[in-house]
């Protein structure tokens, strides 16, 4: 077996109180015996609002104004007079707090990001040669974006400068980890960049490993001036074609890429269900604990973080996670049947032995309901639809042009689009295209209906256990929370989606004015206003589900924004309730609309 000592542990668990952040410590240092342990303290203390435009929301830049870049932190003398000095000293303090933290439990640092990252427009005006490739995405920015170009001498002294400051204020770093061409952060003349393949015309004929190696050969440049090198890992970015060969061929050493087939990376972590909050997967788990052992295994990342770093786990789920990759670590159960006897054994410790099986059998149920749900709505990323198309907290309307300003104020300009006329009418469009590829066909899911059933009984499961007094009873009741707060997601979004579908199929009648209904009996109505109708009802149900829910004890498992201000995109505000009530009196004020556009029965 490899000695522990040759590899490395990358804990990820995105946390902006160092309190909170010291219990993630406590728990990563659990982890030494399994090898290095480096944890990523590039939390950014919130959104760089002043990198986005000002005016109507651009919702790309809600991506990249929380994807942490090094200009945030230590950047460059040449950049600060064009930034927000003071979040950045604020972002340098929470960064240098945790940095003490885990030198105090023997800890390393890491850095991760997305990189290249796109630099203020003043830069490129006082500096125009070092203006790089265009990273924002044209479907969904309203202005352009350029990231810093690697390719000249000036742009790498650029990076190796922030770079140097970062390694000196930090003894303890141990790696920078970032991902390109996404989010962001774009390489000059990306096959995959959002503008296509741009850049500056003088680095227009170097290889894709080319504009790789120029961008990592400056990242260890400045980390050996600030006073050694470290790892640099390429995380999973986007490259496209055949790049991905040519880039890693020329990384040069003590730089690992992800993409490139390196059996020598494992990721594993908890499991991500925002906007509820991680959860523990055992059974997942389990199996991917008895690789980290494996002598070819180099590089563990082990995360617990929601989508594009908006939460982190608590310290119980961090806490119950590293209990059970430990144990299979340790104990590399690789059989199912070896599996299977230690997931019991899990469930013991948490629920107590007599409920053990109970507690299984729910983990197992969850397990496969998950995976069910995956495949019947591959691109139902509830991210995108609950959050960032507000699912969640919109009304689901046959003619949602009936809103006035005041009522669409609460959620349409948070949703996903930048045209605000699609963003109102077509409740699948997403960055600039349309989710589809459901395997339930058009008129509904039985499968993924199936599958929020089996998770609202696992977790009514774990509820009752709890209440009978396990052992780690609180927990399981948090987890619980999680589970539900999915199932209500996930039952919004499949309304919402197979509703757009039926209002595609009856666009004539939605173009319709002074429509009146035709005479004739009729059993079903006209087209599909029966389907419509028990799409409508169930959306009803959902959301005064979900208000009395939260009234009574879910709020704490949905990932808010601390106030108002910090709602955006792909967080959701701080008055949730007021929310969810306003989308109810909505909902039922239009309740007859699609009768003005569809005939109901008439029997």
């Amino acid at each position: 077996m490899r000695q522990a000592s040759a590899r490395t542990l990358y804990v990820h668990c995105p946390c902006r109180d160092p309190g909170a952040f010291r219990s993630i410590a406590v728990q990563a240092a659990r982890l030494r015996e399994l090898g290095r342990v480096a944890v990523i303290i590039s939390d950014q203390v919130g959104p760089d609002r002043a990198a986005a435009p000002a005016g109507r929301r651009s919702p790309w830049h809600d991506y990249a104004i929380t994807s942490p870049g090094m200009h945030r932190f230590f950047p460059h003398p040449l950049v600060e007079p064009h930034l927000d000095m003071a979040f950045v000293g604020a972002n340098r303090s929470l960064w240098h707090a945790k940095a003490a933290i885990l030198a105090e439990y023997g800890l390393e640092a890491a850095w991760w990001g997305v990189e290249p990252h796109f630099l203020p427009h003043a830069f490129f005006i006082q500096h125009p040669h070092l203006r790089g490739a265009r990273c924002d995405h044209p479907r969904r920015s309203r202005r352009e974006e350029f990231s810093p170009c690697p390719d000249c001498a000036d742009g790498r002294e650029l990076i190796a400068g922030m770079v140097e400051r970062m390694r000196r204020a930090t003894p303890n770093l141990a790696a920078i980890i970032f991902k390109t061409n996404d989010a962001g952060g774009t390489l000059c003349w990306a096959e995959a960049g959002y503008d296509g393949r741009n850049g500056p015309g003088r680095c227009r004929d170097l290889s894709p490993g080319e504009h790789m190696a120029n961008f990592v050969g400056a990242l260890h440049e400045g980390a050996r001036r600030g006073g050694g090198d470290v790892q640099v890992v390429v995380g999973r970015s986007n490259f496209w074609g055949n790049e991905v060969y040519d880039v890693g061929r020329l990384l040069p050493p003590g730089t690992s890429l992800s993409d490139f087939g390196d059996d020598g990376m494992l990721s594993l972590g908890g499991l991500d269900l925002y906007p509820a909050r991680c959860v523990v997967e055992p059974i997942a788990l389990l199996a991917d604990a008895a690789a980290i052992t494996m002598p070819q295994t180099r590089h563990v990342f082990v995360h617990f973080r929601s989508s594009y770093d908006r939460a982190g786990a608590d310290a119980a789920t961090v806490e119950k996670a590293v209990d059970v990759l430990l144990d299979g670590a340790t104990r590399p159960a690789t059989t199912p049947l070896a599996r299977a006897e230690r997931l019991r054994q899990t469930c013991a410790a948490w629920a107590g032995e007599a409920e053990a099986d109970t507690v299984m059998a729910a983990c197992e149920s969850l397990h496969r309901a998950l995976r069910d749900a995956r495949i019947a709505a591959p691109r139902f990323n509830l991210m995108y639809t609950a959050v960032s198309l507000r699912h969640l907290t919109r009304p689901l309307l046959f003619d949602p042009r009936r809103l006035t300003p005041a009522d669409e104020a609460p959620f349409l300009p948070y949703v996903f689009n930048p045209y605000e006329s699609v963003a109102r009418e077509d409740y699948i469009d997403l960055h600039g295209g349309r989710i589809d590829g459901c395997a339930g066909g058009e008129r509904g899911n039985p499968a993924l209906l199936a599958a929020i059933a089996a998770v609202q009984r696992a977790a009514r499961t774990l509820e009752a256990v709890a209440a009978r007094g396990a052992p780690a009873a609180a927990w399981l009741n948090a987890t619980a929370v999680s589970y539900r707060l999915w199932t209500f997601c996930m039952r919004s979004t499949h309304n919402f989606y197979y509703g757009q579908l039926l209002r595609d199929r009856h666009e004539q009648a939605l173009a319709r004015t002074g429509y009146i209904h035709p005479q004739q009996p009729t059993r079903e109505g006209e087209g599909e206003i029966l389907s419509w109708k028990a799409l409508q009802r169930d959306e009803l149900e959902n959301a005064e589900e979900l208000l009395a829910y939260l009234e009574q004890r879910g709020i704490a498992g949905l990932v808010l924004a601390d106030d108002p201000a910090g709602q955006d995109t792909f967080t959701l505000g701080p008055a949730i309730l007021d929310d969810l009530r306003h989308k109810i009196r909505l909902m039922r004020e239009h309740w007859l609309d699609v009768e003005d556009y569809l005939a109901p029965p008439l029997k």
